[in-house]
């Protein structure tokens, strides 16, 4: 049958505007897919920097979180109220201030004049040393003393009375087997026990011996009875005729511990062989501290003796 035509026509053309209108068809959705993709990698983007700040949070935060766990409980303490204070930290602190902990074990820990107590919730006072009247009472003793005068602060190790004396003139040298911590240009330090101490050639002006004589040759695997006279002999031949003393050691019945001694009339008047007495003053405890009298010339009764001699 004869083709039309004018029917051939008509699909040349059909074809050809259907080409042109694929073609325009595959340009716009060619267009409408990189619109897409340009906003999908904006979103990305945003969501990627926010993720990212989240998950730098989220780091920062387990890390937090790690060290409060790795700390000690008591770290949750700094900036507390008192209230917060429990018994075991109590405990620690008690430890590390106290005569064996970590200050004592790096040789820093001073004799304090008022002992203060960490409780559950609570800081209380202790006890009130008879330091508040021994270290007054060596100041008064040695006044009279003209500026740059040697004194000998024997076991001063523990006490800053060597560092204040030193600060107001003197010249003083510290002998304990324990280093003195306290530097300054008018001090000197000698690391030794005081019955073996070599003096040196030039004498004392003054002596300084205030809750030390007890503990000499007490000491842990080195205890000898009579090293405090031994000490005290020692003492009497490194001071100048006339030089004063001052001293203080815990009184009543006679004993011998592992750390210290308690020293009766006999043994008080061995002490002071070859020293004239001026004062002499017997501490008492008390409910507010201590007390200072007169002490009596025989029997001592419990408590501490405050001397202030001379050497004769």
């Amino acid at each position: 049958m004869p083709v039309n035509p004018l029917r051939r026509v008509r699909k040349r053309v059909s074809r050809s505007l259907l080409r042109e209108e694929l073609d325009r068809q595959h340009d716009l959705l060619e267009e409408d897919l990189g619109t897409l993709r340009q906003r999908l990698a904006a979103e990305w983007a945003d969501r990627s920097g926010s993720l990212g700040s989240e998950l730098a949070y989220v780091h920062a935060e387990l890390e937090r979180l790690e060290g409060v766990m790795l700390r000690p409980p008591w770290a949750n303490l700094i900036g507390g109220p008192l209230q917060k204070l429990d018994a075991y930290t109590a405990a620690f602190l008690n430890y590390a201030t106290g005569e064996y902990g970590y200050a004592a074990q790096a040789g820093l820990r001073l004799s304090p004049d008022v002992e203060i107590v960490h409780g559950d919730g609570a800081v209380s006072i202790a006890a009130v040393t008879p330091r508040v009247i021994d270290v007054p009472f060596a100041i008064r003793a040695l006044a009279g003393l003209p500026a740059g005068a040697a004194i000998l602060d024997a076991g001063g190790s523990g006490s800053a009375l060597a560092h204040s004396l030193a600060g107001l003139g003197y010249q003083v040298t510290v002998v304990d087997p324990v280093p003195y911590p306290l530097p300054h240009p008018r001090l000197t330090a000698s690391a030794a026990r005081l019955e073996a101490w070599a003096p040196p050639d030039e004498a004392f002006d003054a002596i300084v011996a205030l809750a030390v004589l007890e503990h000499v040759g007490r000491e842990e695997f080195h205890e000898q009875d009579d090293a405090d006279l031994e000490g005290m002999a020692v003492v009497r031949g490194a001071a100048k005729a006339g030089a004063p003393l001052v001293l203080s050691v815990p009184v009543g019945a006679p004993a011998t511990a592992w750390s210290h001694r308690v020293y009766d009339r006999e043994r008080v008047d061995a002490l002071l062989a070859g020293w004239q007495v001026d004062e002499a003053l017997l501490l008492t405890p008390a409910e507010h501290g201590w007390d200072a009298a007169p002490a009596p010339a025989g029997h001592l009764p419990p408590g501490r003796l405050l001397v202030r001699a001379h050497l004769a």
